[in-house]
C-alpha cells in the first residue's frame, strides 16, 4: 500500500467512525428530549394524514359536482395542518 492510499484509508475511517459516534449521539440525545413516545408521535402523523386524505377526496367530490376541471382543485398545504399539532 502507498503512502498517499494509506493516508486516503485513513481519512476514510476518520470519516466513518465520525458517522457512527455522530449517529449514536444523536440517538441517544432524539430519545431524551422526544416529548412524546414514538409510537404516539407515528399515531398523530397517520390521523392528519387520515384527515387530509379524507379534506381531499371531499373536495375532489365538490368540485365534480359542479362540473370544474380537477386541475382547479388545491388542498391546503400540509405545513398548516402540521403546525395545528400541540407541542409538549
Amino acid at each position: 500500500m502507498t503512502k498517499k492510499e494509506k493516508k486516503l484509508s485513513k481519512k476514510f475511517n476518520n470519516v466513518l467512525m465520525g458517522m457512527v459516534v455522530g449517529g449514536a449521539i444523536g440517538s441517544v440525545v432524539g430519545m431524551s428530549v422526544a416529548p412524546e413516545k414514538g409510537e404516539d408521535t407515528r399515531g398523530k402523523i397517520k390521523k392528519l394524514f387520515s384527515k387530509l386524505k379524507r379534506r381531499k377526496h371531499r373536495k375532489i367530490e365538490q368540485k365534480a359536482t359542479q362540473q370544474q376541471p380537477t386541475e382547479q382543485i388545491t388542498t391546503e398545504p400540509l405545513t398548516e395542518e402540521l403546525r395545528k399539532i400541540p407541542h409538549e
